[in-house]
């Protein structure tokens, strides 16, 4: 009786096994007790892509490229420190920004950390800072991530446009919350597919992208991702592009993504609707002479 209880334990712990490696068949989830970042790493993308969306003065659209990079180093076992930047284009003006996250990380379980960026446009006359909470949660193949917070764009009041009788101009700055969050699910160890939700500047925005890790040797991996947006005020863009990660080890892009650098954020700032750069549109009346007894209009004593 011993023996065939003996027997059938064997039988069953040799199938919980074998369901546990056909469910991770290389061992790529992270391990229990593995460290917040996995030496110090880097990566760089490179990508190309076309936005359109609706204006005061009709609709705009046009080409998008650029480059942003990341570094990742730990700090002690359970902290990690990354510095993120991106240099990009939007119908012909420059954007530049810079980013930092402070976290702290499990591999097996998920990230909690602070995170701040600054960006700057229209030539250097605005810019944008922005300030909050990040994080992530790991289940097996799935990854929910985010990050929220304040943002605050200050830009200097310009006129826009004008009808008879009064201007339209951008007010400039604005100070209101922000969140960009994903759900994100690895077909196999080296493809994610997610999908999310927006909401910067004011605007809701739907996000999808993908992501497939085609050649890693050694601590250097080959990627390629495309990324889609639609929102409201008829906002559309697409990117995509390819992404190159140096690391301390060779590992799947699951691993890369949970035990090395955590996401880069500044690319939906670039890409961002209008809104977060020219603010919400209001109306200044000129000095224009009228009869007394008309209201808010200046009046000709």
């Amino acid at each position: 009786m011993f023996r065939r209880s003996l027997l059938i334990s064997t039988a069953f712990a040799s199938g919980m096994a074998g369901a546990a490696y056909a469910s991770d068949p290389l061992g790529s989830l992270p391990q229990m007790g593995a460290p917040a970042v996995d030496g110090v790493n880097l990566k760089a993308d490179f990508f190309l892509g076309a936005i359109r969306e609706r204006t005061l003065l009709g609709s705009s659209s046009g080409a998008i490229g650029g480059a942003s990079a990341s570094f990742t180093m730990p700090v002690g076992h359970s902290f990690g420190l990354q510095l993120d930047g991106v240099v990009a284009g939007r119908d012909g003006d420059p954007k530049i920004g810079g980013a930092a996250h402070l976290f702290w990380r499990r591999p097996d379980q998920g990230l909690f950390g602070l995170y701040g960026s600054a960006k700057g446009f229209e030539g250097g006359d605005a810019s944008r800072l922005r300030g909050g909470l990040e994080g992530e949660f790991y289940a097996g193949r799935f990854t929910l991530s985010g990050v929220a917070g304040y943002e605050r764009t200050n830009a200097p009041s310009v006129t826009v446009g004008a009808i008879p009788g009064f201007n339209i101009v951008d007010l400039g700055g604005r100070s209101r919350v922000f969140a960009m969050t994903d759900a994100s699910y690895y077909a196999h160890d080296n493809w994610k597919l997610s999908a999310g939700y927006r909401y910067i500047s004011g605007v809701h925005v739907g996000a999808l992208g993908t992501e497939y890790m085609f050649q890693s040797q050694g601590g250097a991996a080959y990627s390629v991702f495309l990324e889609g947006r639609v929102g409201e005020n008829r906002y559309a863009a697409a990117w995509g592009g390819l992404r190159v990660y140096i690391g301390a080890s060779d590992k799947s892009l699951l691993r890369r993504h949970r035990e090395d650098d955590p996401r880069n954020w500044l690319t939906e700032d670039v890409y961002a609707p209008r809104g977060v750069d020219q603010g919400r549109v209001a109306t200044k009346y000129s000095a224009i002479k009228l009869p007394c007894g008309c209201g808010p209009f200046l009046c000709d004593p």
